[in-house]
């Protein structure tokens, strides 16, 4: 079995129960853009990448992850590229764990789940292929 075919589940599960304490404890959780690295990373693994490129090229920029997705006909909408990659600059520099007095914009998460929704239905489309009616 492709070990990139037991990511996206286990990606997305991990991602609804983060959503779910996140809320319980009442504070922000960086996890939501971690998913969003890993989900992308896992199409471009699809596509050859090796982990060393995956993580020497790119590191943790969600722009830069993207953009190479795209290189490779990631099926998401401009909106939605657009939505994720307004996250890169607050995941790379942690935002959700070291807020700023004079933090400018605030991201509030629920704004992003159609556009991350759509990039993960697209890669999971990608590992799984289509679905029988």
């Amino acid at each position: 079995m492709n070990l990139a075919s037991l990511a996206v589940p286990l990606i997305l599960r991990n991602h609804r129960y983060d959503e779910i304490e996140a809320n319980k404890k009442r504070r922000p959780k960086p996890k939501l853009c971690r998913a969003i690295e890993l989900v992308l990373k896992t199409y471009l693994a699809l596509h050859g990448f090796t982990q060393d490129e995956l993580q020497d090229k790119f590191g943790h920029e969600l722009k830069e992850l993207l953009d190479e997705a795209d290189k490779l006909d990631l099926a998401i909408s401009q909106s939605a590229r657009c939505e994720i990659k307004l996250l890169d600059e607050a995941h790379r520099k942690h935002w959700a764990r070291y807020p700023k007095e004079d933090a400018t914009p605030v991201f509030v998460i629920k704004h992003f789940e159609p556009s991350v929704e759509e990039l993960f239905d697209a890669v999971r489309l990608k590992v799984r292929g289509p679905s029988l009616p």
